[in-house]
Parts: structure tokens; sequence; C-alpha cells
């Protein structure tokens, strides 16, 4: 190649559609899309699509056992800010309850009301798993 002409250019993904940057992002897990939204205005675009966040599955982890010895956190802060920042676009949600839940529900009635004010749903499925009581 002679001084002044130019070789065949690397592909700019960025002109891709957004449409499919959001098709691919939906076949990540919730962290590894985050992280990948985190890397160009583009992919942040397509983070924040309304069709990448009909579907959610929300994870409230209560204790293993009801003696209740270890408190963990029933609604991790991550299912609040999902639910403040992206319930607007659920329609299909699913909340899945691992573990034994006390009386103290606290941050479960928080995100059960988050959930009502801001959530236009059209599904909720609750799916609980069983709790080992000694």
């Amino acid at each position: 190649m002679a001084d002044g002409e130019t070789g065949p250019c690397d592909p700019d993904f960025s002109d891709l559609p957004t449409m499919i940057w959001v098709n691919t992002l939906s076949r990540l897990d919730l962290k590894t899309r985050y992280k990948v939204s985190i890397t160009c205005s583009k992919l942040n675009e397509a983070f924040h699509h309304p069709t990448l966040w009909s579907r959610m599955t929300l994870y409230l982890i209560g204790n293993m056992t009801n003696y209740g010895w270890v408190k963990q956190s029933v609604v991790p802060a991550r299912n609040m800010q999902l639910v403040k920042h992206f319930g607007k676009y659920f329609q299909n949600l699913t909340i899945v309850i691992s573990g034994y839940l006390d009386d103290d529900f606290g941050n479960w009635n928080n995100l059960i009301a988050e959930v009502a004010n801001k959530c236009r749903l059209e599904s909720l499925k609750l799916r609980v798993g069983t709790a080992t009581s000694v």
C-alpha cells in the first residue's frame, strides 16, 4: 500500500441498530448485562430499552432455618433498585422466595408496595421454595 492509501476499515459495531444490542443483552445474566452496559453509550441505551425489562425475576432469600440465628436480607437492595428504575417496564414478574421468612418481613413489604406503585403487570408468579424446620 502506498503512503496515504487506507486499507479495509475495522467494523464499527456502534452502527448496529439498538434492537440487535437489546437482543444480545437479553441473552446475558443481569450482572454481565450491567457490566457490558457501562462500556459505551450505545450499549447503555440498549440496557435501558423497555423490551429488555418486560420479563423479570426477583430473588428473595430468607433464613435457612426457622431459628433465625443468622438473619439474612430478605430483599436485597438490588431488587429494590431494579423495581424503582425499571419497574415501569415489567410486564411478567416472577418473585422467587427461598428460605424461611419470619414475622419481620420489613423490606418484603416495601418491595411489594414498590411493585404495586411502579409496575403494570400482565402476570405475577410467586415461586416459593422449601425452608428447613428443625
